[in-house]
């Protein structure tokens, strides 16, 4: 049966408009049988997910399953509290008013995933959105097929298609998604495709998050544990092979450490993934032949201290620290998204933190350092979506804080409340007593408005 764009939006806003979706009950009841769903198949899950991405299943159920059970979790905690209506009285001049705040589902809910976490990136603003009292539209990507043929088996199964959709289309049909008009539109990806989304969002006035990445650097300063530093950042570059947009792209040594942490970083590849990784069944290929050739490139400048080579069969592109780059290299011009990692120098704290501000912003900022002055001043002074200080990757354990990004990194925050707020909009009732009035409020004016002042 061929899809419609119009009739899918027409469905699905049909069915919210019944009102099925808005009560606190059916909120919780979806969000516990979505958690059931996702339990009952999980195995099945990962395994698609180590199909298409050739992903570990240890890493697939610590990166992706784990914070989706979290969220739902969390939701079924503290929606009751956010959904409650927010009451107010106001007496004035003019009479007395009672005032009432309540956030509304936008209606339709359009989620653009990416392919790099099949499962994260459409599942756990699907949790928000569904926790918002909305109806949902997954465009899943062409690359994850075993996914997204999975998702569609199992949320059809107990939920309506007009509440819960998923598809993997191409462009032209995502163009066609946005001119049928959802209600809010939630994009995983690349900055490129992002500022095209947001182009055609634009046309017909249509609200929107961005979740774009960036190229996050990684300061790792003079004063580190160098072996806790090597390990976390190679654990954190290396996760999903580096295709994540939360990975640090690379990294600033100080100089008088540099030569130690590089080597620190290379004996932690060799123990863990052998001579050659590339032959190495557990290590993760790269997504695509797009991909693998583009990374490829990518390896050109620079002195390779190790790694550098590339299995085209399995498209397995293998650890690479790179040093001497500057910033003219074409592995420092855009977010690499793969286990290439180029290592720069600097001696200043102040002044590099000052010309990585002049830099597009990045969706994460990482910093190792036992110095409380260089801590603060990332703090206080760094420019990005959120910061992790002497770890990786674990800006987003925290469900009480929103992740995003800021600039050319991302565009709109989600999870825990934040989600919430992110896929509703604030409306306000004002209810007047409608006597007595006041003369004061109807001309003829009277010349003296000191008296108004009372209202203040």
């Amino acid at each position: 049966m061929e899809r419609s764009a119009a009739g899918e939006i027409a469905n699905a806003r049909a069915y919210f408009n019944t009102g099925q979706t808005r009560s606190l009950d059916a909120r919780l009841r979806v969000l516990r049988v979505l958690r059931q769903l996702l339990e009952r198949y999980e195995a099945e899950l990962i395994a698609a997910v180590e199909t298409d991405m050739d992903k570990a299943p240890y890493e697939t159920f610590m990166t992706e399953m784990l914070p989706i059970y979290r969220e739902i979790d969390y939701y079924l905690k503290h929606l009751n509290k956010w959904h409650r209506e927010t009451k107010k009285t106001k007496r004035s001049l003019f009479g007395r008013y009672k005032g009432a705040l309540i956030r509304e589902p936008y209606g339709v809910v359009y989620i653009i995933s990416s392919w790099s976490n099949p499962l994260l990136d459409c599942l756990l603003p699907l949790v928000d959105a569904l926790g918002a009292g909305n109806c949902v539209i997954i465009k899943t990507s062409q690359l994850n097929v075993h996914v997204t043929e999975l998702l569609q088996r199992i949320l059809g199964e107990v939920f309506s298609p007009k509440l819960i959709s998923v598809s993997a289309n191409d462009h032209d049909y995502v163009e066609s998604m946005i001119a049928a008009r959802p209600d809010f539109i939630f994009f995983t990806g690349r900055p490129s495709t992002g500022r095209h989304i947001m182009r055609l969002a634009s046309r017909f006035m249509i609200p929107l998050a961005l979740q774009m990445g960036g190229k996050n650097p990684c300061i790792v300063s003079e004063s580190a544990d160098i072996q806790d530093a090597a390990q976390k950042i190679i654990w954190g570059k290396l996760l999903n092979a580096g295709q994540t947009g939360w990975a640090p792209d690379y990294v600033f040594a100080h100089d008088h450490i540099k030569t130690h942490l590089i080597e620190a970083m290379i004996a932690i590849l060799r123990s863990t993934y052998g001579v050659d990784p590339t032959h190495n069944p557990e290590y993760q290929r790269v997504s695509s032949r797009q991909e693998f050739d583009r990374l490829r490139k990518l390896m050109t400048s620079g002195r390779i201290m190790w790694g550098g080579r590339a299995n085209e069969e399995t498209l397995q592109v293998e650890p690479t620290i790179i040093d001497r780059v500057s910033w003219t290299s074409p592995v420092m011009r855009e977010e690499i998204f793969g286990p290439v990692l180029p290592v720069l120098s600097y001696r200043d704290f102040s002044q590099t933190l000052q010309r990585l501000n002049q830099l597009p912003s990045p969706l994460c900022f990482y910093l190792f350092s036992q110095d409380n002055y260089e801590i603060n001043l990332i703090k206080n002074y760094g420019r990005y979506g959120s910061c992790c200080i002497n770890d990786t990757v674990m800006n987003g354990m925290f469900p009480q804080f929103p992740v995003g990004g800021i600039g050319m990194s991302g565009y709109g925050s989600y999870r825990g409340r934040a989600g919430f707020e992110l896929f509703t909009y604030p409306r306000v009732t004002t209810i007047a007593k409608t006597r007595p009035q006041s003369s004061r409020r109807y001309p003829p004016y009277p010349q003296n408005w000191k008296r108004l002042r009372r209202d203040l």
